[in-house]
């Protein structure tokens, strides 16, 4: 699944294609660079975990849970730097990826293991356990169930995923 967004010249990834990809390439490099690869993953992993992101995530996906977040985060690392950095900067901006009326589950679980797989090919061992990556404090969330709410926040985001 490689869609052509509409008119930004973004094209919406499969996750667990790129997964695939990012454990074959990372196989054929040293294990010391593997794991400096899995503390990078880790970090841009933390470092999208704000109630933004949760919020968009929440839309797209019709709901999201803790677990499921983290696997929009990694989702969200595999659509590319530029995705990435964008929605970190305005999560809105993720509707720049979907046409009307498609439907992506923007999750992948693979992305998050595929520094794990690439280690386990490379070295036959378990990736050793870096140092944690801190997440930022939350703080303050508001309702994801408040339509209007969400539509404010996300005006772009919930014309392509709410119905009426």
């Amino acid at each position: 699944m490689i869609a052509h967004a509409s008119g930004q010249g973004l094209v919406l990834q499969d996750a667990d294609e790129v997964a695939a990809r990012i454990v074959e390439r990372l196989a054929a490099l040293p294990a010391e660079e593997i794991v400096s690869a899995d503390e990078q993953l880790r970090t841009l992993t933390a470092c999208a975990y704000g109630w933004e992101l949760w919020g968009a995530a929440y839309v797209i996906n019709g709901g999201c849970s803790d677990d499921g977040f983290e696997y929009f985060r990694a989702w969200l690392i595999a659509q590319g730097e530029r995705v990435y950095n964008d929605a970190l900067s305005d999560p809105d901006s993720l509707a720049n990826l979907f046409s009307p009326g498609q439907h992506v589950e923007a999750e992948s679980e693979d992305v998050l293991g595929a520094t794990w797989e690439a280690y386990r090919i490379r070295a036959d061992s378990d990736l050793p356990r870096g140092q944690p990556v801190p997440e930022p404090e939350l703080g303050e969330g508001w309702d994801f169930e408040d339509r209007r709410e969400m539509a404010t926040r996300y005006p772009r985001l919930t014309a392509l995923f709410f119905e009426d």
